[in-house]
């Protein structure tokens, strides 16, 4: 069997640790050649006790690969708890045509909002009930459109976007 080390992220619960669900990160770990198996040492001798629900801080865990025949060494899986997600408000112009509206590439704004790692996603609205389904191409007038950021299960507050 093989055994790939990971990072797996989730959300801070408020008190410093995060909920993972490590078993379900078992198809990473194993690419499908076995069994996973967890444990809090890289001696693999300290099995986590509920891999489905493990309640941690940020830390390392090891998985072992157990195919029946064949027991890989440990591999390292860092957890980490993410405190929170954090994006920069811009500004985007676009050329308007007779109507007042622009045709505005929201998605070129991307990096500048999240420099760092997840995903964007776009709402017409600041509570994230309308979403902008094409945010390459999106027709509108001058005014506020928002974005979030999503990674590791964890969500932004909206992030203000000013359309000019």
């Amino acid at each position: 069997p093989t055994a790939s080390p990971l990072t797996l992220n989730t959300c801070n619960d408020g008190s410093n640790t995060g909920l993972f669900a490590l078993h379900d990160a078992d198809p990473l770990v194993s690419g499908g050649t076995g069994t996973v198996n967890w444990f809090l040492d890289i001696d693999a001798v300290i099995p986590v006790t509920n891999p489905n629900a493990f309640i941690t801080s940020t830390t390392t865990v090891y998985a072992i690969v157990d195919n029946g025949f064949c027991v890989t060494g440990p591999v390292p899986v860092q957890l980490n708890v993410i405190d929170e997600l954090t994006g920069n408000t811009a500004t985007l112009s676009a050329c308007t045509d007779m109507g007042g509206q622009g045709l505005f590439n929201l998605t070129s704004l991307e990096s500048i909002i999240n420099p760092g790692l997840g995903s964007i996603s776009w709402y017409q609205d600041a509570a994230g009930l309308i979403p902008i389904l094409q945010p390459n191409m999106f027709l509108s007038q001058a005014g506020t459109v928002y974005a979030q950021i999503n990674y590791g299960g964890c969500q932004s507050a909206p992030i203000r976007i000013v359309l000019a």
